[in-house]
């Protein structure tokens, strides 16, 4: 596999970092559709979109695998999103090329196995395209997620703050990966931070996943506080019918890139953001989807408001609400894209109107804020 030649590289002279990214296939009841798009963000502050996906459905002698991949370039790194762009290209190549030339890419243990050597070319040819035009390797640093699915088994390589959603066939969506902050606030662990620190596991009895950059995983996914409990309804309204055709995948597919790159989705969700989606329907046709419990949660997310309350302020959250902070779901918006993204939104931003709204606690005598330099300057005149 090392004779393999990849053409990962964008066109720096077309316009790909600010026009979406977007695919949908389906054949033999696997589908699988990928969005990158600018967030509003980057579109005021003429930032390339750092976000990069790529799905790829491999006809194999064991039948169909799905690829699936996703990057999100490091916001201080000003060409991260060629490094994205890169590093997601040369990871679905090489296991689309690998899994097409072995004889049983089935067995146990070989997509497993591959993956490491996915990851491995990936960083080898970003820094082998900043040395070649003579680049600071750093200026390219971006995260990474992989995903191979067949026949109900997920195998997964992962590096940095995205993440993976799976749904199991009890009915369960579950996020599968880490989340892999730096040292420092709101930094992150890119695919040059080594071997050492990817991660790979596999999941068995998966009927669909979804792949998430940052932007949109932390809307629909809590964090340690909420014991990174999973949006259900979000997740569920991006799959197909269990009896889906092409036509069907392609409308749906259509559908969400429209609310995700409109103007509600863009104001809902500023960042860049990502989704690669891929499953099987006739796995679909056996999974009945858990009920979600909205009660658990709201309380999950105004417990988190109060824990970040009290570290901040050193004192419980006072006159707490009666209601929870992030309200009811609108009816109706089961499958309806754009009400699933306005509902998100408002969730989160009454959570930071009920944290901004409550009392801090009073500043000790030691804590009292200094004059400017302007009025002591003043005071000593």
């Amino acid at each position: 596999m090392s004779s393999v030649q990849f053409s990962a590289a964008p066109d720096p002279h077309t316009d790909w970092h600010t026009r979406p990214v977007c695919r949908s296939v389906f054949c033999d009841g696997v589908f699988a559709f990928n969005l990158s798009a600018q967030g509003e963000s980057h579109i005021q502050q003429h930032v390339p979109c750092q976000d990069h996906s790529r799905v790829e459905l491999v006809h194999t002698a064991d039948g169909l695998f799905a690829v699936a991949a996703a990057a999100d370039g490091v916001g201080s790194c000003r060409l991260s999103h060629y490094g994205s762009c890169i590093a997601v290209n040369v990871a679905v190549t090489y296991l689309a090329v690998f899994f097409q030339q072995h004889p049983h890419p089935g067995e146990t243990g070989c997509p497993a196995e591959v993956l490491p050597e996915a990851f491995a070319l990936s960083q080898q040819a970003v820094e082998r395209y900043a040395q070649d035009h003579q680049l600071l390797a750093y200026s390219f640093f971006s995260t990474l997620t992989v995903a191979v699915y067949h026949n109900g088994t997920l195998w997964y390589g992962h590096i940095g703050d995205d993440g993976i959603v799976a749904l199991s066939r009890d009915g369960a969506w579950r996020l599968l990966t880490t989340r892999h902050k730096g040292d420092e606030a709101s930094s992150v662990r890119p695919l040059q931070s080594g071997s050492e620190a990817w991660e790979f596991g596999c999941a068995q009895d998966i009927s669909a996943f979804a792949l998430l950059t940052d932007g949109l995983l932390d809307r629909v996914v809590g964090d340690a506080y909420t014991d990174c409990m999973v949006y259900a309804p979000f997740f569920t309204a991006l799959l197909p019918s269990g009896r889906a055709d092409a036509g069907e995948v392609e409308a749906l597919f259509a559908r969400w890139t429209a609310a995700l790159t409109g103007e509600e989705g863009r104001q809902g969700i500023t960042d860049d953001l990502t989704v690669a989606v891929a499953g099987d329907t006739a796995a679909l046709c056996r999974t009945a989807v858990q009920p979600f419990e909205e009660s658990q949660w709201n309380e999950r997310i105004e417990r988190r408001s109060r824990v970040i309350h009290e570290k901040l302020y050193g004192q419980p959250v006072q006159d707490a609400p009666t209601e929870s902070p992030v309200g009811e779901a609108p009816s109706g918006c089961d499958d309806d894209p754009i009400a699933q993204l306005e509902a998100i939104t408002a969730r989160h931003q009454q959570a930071v109107r009920a944290q901004q709204q409550s009392p801090p606690s009073p500043r000790s005598p030691h804590h009292e804020r200094r004059p400017s330099t302007a009025k002591r300057r003043a005071r000593r005149q």
